[in-house]
Order: C-alpha cells, then sequence, then structure tokens
C-alpha cells in the first residue's frame, strides 16, 4: 500500500466533508417543490431478499421495495413536507403477517397477513 500524501489526504477528506454536507440538505426545499409523491399513491410490497454487506457476504432480509426501485436496503425514501396527502399501498408477499409503521407519526397499519394488501 502505498503512503498517502498531505495533499491527497486534504482532498479526500474535503470531498468527504462536502459528500456529507450536501446528504444532509433536505433537497426538496432547496428546489422549493412539492413532495415527490404529493398526490399520488406509493405501492410498496414487503418481500424477503439477500444483500450484500460490506464483507461481500449475503444476508437474507426483509425488505420494501417500489416498482421504481424494486427491492432497497434501507427501503425506498418517500419525500413530502408537512400538510401533503399521500397514500401508501403495501402488500405483504411475505410468508407471515407485518405490521407497518413510519416512526415518528401517526402513521401505523396493523398486522397484514400474507399475501394481503392495505393502504393508509
Amino acid at each position: 500500500m502505498l503512503p498517502l500524501s498531505r495533499r491527497d489526504f486534504l482532498k479526500y477528506s474535503s470531498c468527504g466533508l462536502v459528500a456529507i454536507g450536501v446528504g444532509t440538505l433536505d433537497l426538496p426545499f432547496i428546489f422549493n417543490s412539492r413532495a415527490f409523491a404529493v398526490g399520488q399513491s406509493v405501492d410498496l410490497t414487503m418481500e424477503g431478499a439477500l444483500v450484500e454487506m460490506i464483507d461481500q457476504t449475503q444476508v437474507f432480509h426483509w425488505l420494501y421495495s417500489s416498482p421504481l426501485t424494486g427491492p432497497a436496503f434501507p427501503g425506498p425514501v418517500i419525500y413530502a413536507v408537512t400538510g401533503d396527502e399521500i397514500t401508501i399501498n403495501l402488500t405483504n408477499s411475505l410468508g407471515e403477517a407485518h405490521a407497518f409503521q413510519i416512526v415518528s407519526t401517526d402513521v401505523k397499519v396493523g398486522s397484514i397477513p400474507p399475501g394481503g394488501k392495505a393502504s393508509i
């Protein structure tokens, strides 16, 4: 492994700080737009899939998928602002019942049986 020069260290550190800064921005507000999902429904399917870990091993997880992203870990991001109304359609394709909740909100669905559907 080659040693890292001071110049390269500063360059990579600066890029990392910029990435962290951009990652913490609330992008929908920058563009002064409404939520990406306003006035429409978001379809989510609960399913199992293998997720590749940092050491390249495959680990089975329960995930949410959408028609646009497929299975995603972490799940698909839904941008919204206060007052937006979004319909979330859930389908449980797992082999057992599963509930759904968005933490820190009142959005919560009780047990959805295997093959079952619910909307919020």
